[in-house]
């Protein structure tokens, strides 16, 4: 077992990219359950077609996500996660696993990228990381 860091990743594992999550998708925003329903169904299919079909191991995974806002807006990383809820699915569904094992770390918010917003997603086999908390 190795220990394991949040940067750099290793780039062998599957991931994928998704564009900055809609404003629609976020938790705190209401919008009419149609177009809402209409984001996140379109949300889960991108992140379907941006995922590499591959086969995961048996096991449970530690999902990372990085995150390149457009702005230096704070964001608030559970708000993050919730956005994300139907690209993970989409991902998920791709690779042929359900959700359920995955253990989600506390987002990564980096350095602003106004040309590419976007939200990289990782999966981290949990046999290969020794979390230690100091």
């Amino acid at each position: 077992m190795s220990e394991y860091k949040y940067w750099p990743l290793p780039d062998h594992y599957p991931a994928t990219m998704v564009d900055w999550p809609a404003k629609e998708l976020w938790p705190n925003r209401r919008y009419h359950w149609h177009a809402k329903r209409q984001a996140l169904r379109k949300w889960r299919d991108l992140a379907f077609s941006y995922t590499p079909p591959r086969q995961l191991p048996s096991g449970g995974f530690y999902l990372v996500i990085a995150a390149f806002p457009p702005d230096r807006r704070k964001r608030d990383r559970d708000n993050l996660v919730a956005a994300l809820k139907s690209a993970i699915d989409g991902m998920m569904l791709r690779l042929g696993r359900d959700d359920s094992i995955l253990h989600p770390l506390p987002p990564i918010i980096l350095k602003p990228d106004k040309y590419n917003p976007r939200v990289e997603l990782y999966l981290i086999p949990e046999a290969n990381v020794t979390i230690t908390i100091k």
